[in-house]
């Protein structure tokens, strides 16, 4: 009897502690970017900086979880989802309603701002103290990592989108491919205002700046590096006529 209730028992607790499968799946992480740009072209947002914030967020990794408990590839915090949204936490690593949410985010934060990318940004990852009782805005200094980042990583994508366009071949008659950049003429390296993202010409107005600066950089510390560089090689000239004459030295005492 003793042993048939152990028996019991032990049934039980095997029952009882036995893991549950999880709901969870495995989405490639190619998957997931086409979905990100999908939806980002839905809701007309550039999918460069949809990409960015997918790829600074999780990485592209729809069961991504923080420690602060912001869930999915968007990293939607599981209030916002709720109270902006009214889409229930348990829904956030599904990807599709986890990406359309953070797409809309970033949408709504851009229109809140007048499409202020670096204050939309911050806000994104740091909250509402973007603006202060005074109506001022500002990065929250807690978030200006993150947002040269996910700003950096938007370039990188553009960066990639039009090496891709200059360098592939197809024949598609409206689009024009070339071998060598420079050979371009002038017009056609012009953006279209009317059919691109403003957020797209702002990246590039800024990067030709930081292009630019650094060049202008570049030429002063070479000017500088010039002259150290002719202070150390005198220097080293000196140096190695000094060991040379005492090489001497010593081969005319072995020598004698």
């Amino acid at each position: 009897m003793k042993t048939l209730v152990l028996i019991t028992v032990l049934n039980l607790i095997a029952i009882l502690f036995t893991p549950v499968a999880s709901a969870s799946y495995y989405y490639a992480k190619d998957d997931i970017q086409q979905r990100v740009i999908n939806e980002a072209k839905r809701q007309n947002v550039a999918p460069s900086l949809a990409l960015a914030i997918a790829k600074v967020e999780s990485n592209f990794n729809a069961q991504a979880l923080s420690h602060a408990g912001a869930k999915g590839v968007m990293q939607i915090m599981p209030r916002t989802a709720e109270q902006a949204f009214g889409v229930h936490r348990n829904r956030l690593f599904d990807p599709d309603v986890n990406i359309e949410l953070g797409v809309k985010f970033i949408k709504k934060l851009l229109k809140r701002y007048d499409g202020r990318l670096d204050i939309a940004l911050s806000h994104y990852n740091g909250g509402s103290k973007v603006q202060s009782r005074h109506g001022e805005l500002s990065v929250i200094p807690a978030t200006r990592e993150y947002v040269d980042k996910v700003l950096t990583t938007q370039q990188d994508f553009l960066q990639h989108d039009e090496q891709r366009l200059f360098t592939s071949r197809s024949n598609q008659s409206d689009i024009v491919y070339v071998d060598d950049f420079a050979s371009l003429q002038a017009d056609q390296l012009t953006p279209d205002t009317n059919s691109q993202d403003p957020q797209i010409e702002t990246l590039r107005a800024l990067r030709l700046h930081n292009i630019t600066r650094n060049y202008k950089g570049k030429k002063a510390l070479s000017a500088s590096n010039q002259s150290k560089h002719f202070k150390k090689s005198s220097s080293a000239q000196a140096a190695r006529e000094t060991k040379l004459k005492k090489v001497r030295q010593w081969e005319s005492i072995y020598i004698n």
